[in-house]
């Protein structure tokens, strides 16, 4: 197994992260006693129709949390993906 390449870039306040065939967008970052929390939308550059797989506040600290994001968006684009290897080619990198 690889490691995915990410590419991290800042954007306003926020940043931008493309992990694999995914877009992360990250703002509003602020400390809430002690943890971290941020404006997360998480976008499948692959999927057929619904490209955006989450939009919400996320304590970043939290492993947990974190966990369960990950699992729930990894379950969340296996149902938004058009099956076959030249799902959506053309979809730009950073809209």
């Amino acid at each position: 197994m690889t490691t995915p390449v990410v590419v991290l870039k800042r954007q306003g306040l926020g940043y931008v992260a493309h992990i694999e065939n995914s877009l992360y967008r990250i703002a509003g970052l602020r400390e809430v006693r002690g943890d971290l929390f941020g404006e997360l939308t998480v976008s499948d550059l692959l999927a057929e129709h619904d490209q955006l797989l989450f939009r919400g506040s996320v304590n970043l600290s939290s492993l947990r949390e974190r966990s369960t994001l990950a699992g729930y968006l990894k379950q969340r684009a296996k149902r938004t993906r058009r099956p076959g290897p030249l799902a959506r080619p053309d979809r730009a990198l950073y809209p």
